[in-house]
């Protein structure tokens, strides 16, 4: 049985949740995401609020980071890193520590229609980051009422994108992570 490490990469308020969690159903996979940090650990008397403080970003992502390890290490099946992972750099530990343990890596993006508009426009941002911005301003109105990620911080994210051509070419690059000890 092929096991499947899957990474979710795309913009706040893309649909990568509803994504992962088609396939998770499809594939009976566990989604893992820095986001439940702020749900199960930061305020735990509220688990159904959102409760970002960016103070945390760093704990949240190594929290994560160490459950999906432990899942990996204990074989899991099928594993969702459901995480924004705008730069290679943000999943290339993630990705390689399962390749290197027999897992099928794959990367998917989200489907909404208006992910795939603005994924278009992310092949060649500099020559589109007029329409960007007004994406990012787009994407922040939509996420107001779940994780409030300002227009700003998805402009960042945008300048940050990373595009990747070759995941043969990835894993090799990725070679060099440190993983836990």
């Amino acid at each position: 049985m092929t096991k499947r490490f899957i990474v979710m990469r795309g913009c706040p308020a893309c649909g990568k949740s509803f994504r992962a969690k088609e396939l998770a159903e499809i594939h009976q996979g566990k989604i893992y995401s820095a986001d439940d940090f702020w749900y199960q650990i930061n305020c735990p008397e509220k688990p159904e609020e959102y409760s970002f403080d960016g103070r945390f970003l760093k704990d949240a992502h190594q929290w994560n980071r160490r459950r999906v390890e432990n899942a990996v290490d204990s074989g899991e099946s099928c594993i969702i890193l459901d995480n924004t992972n705008i730069a290679i750099a943000d999943f290339c530990c993630y990705a390689t520590y399962a390749h290197l343990r027999g897992y099928s890596v794959t990367i998917e993006e989200p489907t909404s229609p208006w992910w795939l508009e603005m994924r278009k426009l992310l092949y060649v941002k500099e020559e589109n980051e007029e329409e960007l911005k007004i994406w990012a301003e787009n994407l922040a109105k939509i996420n107001e009422k779940t994780h409030k990620v300002p227009a700003k911080t998805i402009e960042k994210m945008i300048r940050r994108w990373q595009n990747v051509v070759d995941l043969e070419q990835l894993m090799t690059d990725c070679q060099n992570c440190h993983f836990k000890n």
